[in-house]
């Protein structure tokens, strides 16, 4: 047996023991761990058993969070914040569709796939209860990136496709997934301790690269989003010091990409002559869509799409012959736009939900001054929020609607919510305290 499957085969049973005996959080870390590592897509995959790695682990974690549940008895319950009722909804609502979906089989694995990122949801609820914690998640995610930078590095040129783990195993969902990982990559550089800015900033290279190799135009469209959001959420004491690493990434992204990486780019500003046939697809995948809408307004199901494709798109093709190429059942390619032709009206307004949520949520804690959001604080407001826009806008043109680092960045927002009110509710106890002793 090779080494790495030997290696990897150690570490999953070390995390599951430490999960019930340390706590849940090592659970966690090693669910992250098999999500990046993936064996199916690893060349040493076939040396170990053929176990479902990722649901094993989440189960453990389930049954050591369970086990330590009463550790955090005083808190709300998990339910009751607003993304956890949305996403109960959103679920709920695709198990009722079940009734009518087209193409029962994928609506049923997409329908159980969103359940369990509701139970995925409630574990990192549960599990992260301080700021310590909330870190090691959040860096968690910048190795596992650095990690399929890595992989990607080694799979050479091209566009790549079979890199990623579950759900990130094509070209621009990767690189959609790097990017995210660029977001908190750099507000931990920004405000973390010492030890993690340091290694952090080193881990850099390698997730741009990925991102570059992935030839990406939603992910680099993405990215600049994210960017404009992390510059709008940083640590206000960083202003400073993040123009510095702005100019230091940049140069950084210029020598890295190559002609290939541009030449794409260039092709999301070309007019209708010189853009290639993906780009020009988009519209007419979000026409087709709509036209779907407009005859199953409570949605046809999961993947729908890809049964009633040919007959959507065959007005559009034939108005278009330079279109030919995108005959037969396609996938949609748009998160927006597969939402509400896959779910209807009805999921479309949770999923609007959730954005209003998380758009309040960011402005009240951008609002808060230092002394009631430090830079520890205001380093996550930053990297969840940056992320999420991240997915926003990288899902205008792909289907990002199964993409679990979403359910990670809401999670983590959640949670530092929590820990925004919690610190100010000690704080006003503490004042109460205080002014009770001087009268």
């Amino acid at each position: 047996m090779f080494l790495s499957a030997i290696a990897f085969l150690f570490l999953v049973f070390l995390g599951m023991i430490l999960s019930f005996t340390r706590g849940p959080i090592w659970g966690l870390y090693t669910y992250i761990a098999v999500f990046y590592v993936h064996p199916p897509a690893r060349w040493w995959g076939d040396e170990i058993p053929e176990w479902r790695w990722a649901l094993l682990t989440a189960i453990v974690v389930l049954l050591s969070t369970l086990m330590h549940k009463d550790r955090n008895a005083e808190r709300a319950p998990w339910y009751a914040n607003t993304p956890a009722k949305l996403l109960i909804a959103y679920a709920g609502w695709m198990w009722v569709q079940c009734l009518w979906a087209s193409g029962l089989d994928d609506h049923l694995e997409g329908t159980i796939l969103f359940t369990k990122y509701v139970v995925l949801f409630y574990l990192i609820y549960s599990i992260i209860d301080d700021e310590k914690k909330l870190a090691g998640f959040t860096f968690a995610h910048v190795v596992g990136c650095c990690y399929l930078g890595w992989e990607a590095y080694n799979a050479g040129g091209g566009k790549l496709d079979g890199v990623g783990g579950p759900g990130i195993d094509e070209a621009n969902r990767l690189g959609t997934h790097l990017s995210t990982g660029i977001m908190y990559a750099a507000a931990l550089i920004l405000a973390a301790e010492n030890r993690i800015r340091t290694i952090t900033f080193f881990l850099v290279p390698l997730i741009l690269n990925g991102i570059i190799l992935t030839l990406s135009r939603g992910a680099f469209l993405g990215l600049l989003g994210g960017g404009l959001a992390l510059w709008r959420l940083r640590p206000r004491s960083k202003s400073k010091e993040f123009k510095v690493y702005v100019i230091l990434g940049l140069v950084l992204f210029s020598l890295l990409a190559h002609q290939q990486f541009w030449d794409r780019i260039a092709s999301i500003t070309a007019d209708s002559e010189e853009r290639d046939s993906s780009a020009s697809s988009r519209l007419i995948f979000m026409q087709a869509e709509w036209e779907m809408f407009k005859d199953h307004p409570f949605g046809a199901g999961h993947r729908a799409f890809q049964y009633y494709s040919p007959y959507y798109l065959a007005p559009a093709v034939s108005a278009n012959p330079d279109m030919g190429a995108i005959k037969g059942s396609r996938s949609s390619h748009s998160t927006f736009m597969a939402i509400l032709g896959e779910q209807g009206l009805p999921g479309m307004l949770i999923y609007l939900g959730l954005f209003v949520w998380v758009f309040k949520t960011l402005s009240r804690l951008n609002k808060m001054n230092d002394s009631q959001m430090p830079e520890s604080l205001a380093m996550y407001r930053a990297a969840f929020g940056s992320a999420l826009m991240v997915i926003a806008v990288a899902g205008l043109f792909s289907n990002y609607f199964r993409a679990e680092v979403q359910i990670w960045a809401l999670a983590s927002l959640v949670v530092l919510d929590r820990l925004v009110k919690e610190r100010l509710s000690v704080k006003a106890e503490v004042c109460d305290q205080s002014r009770n002793q001087l009268y």
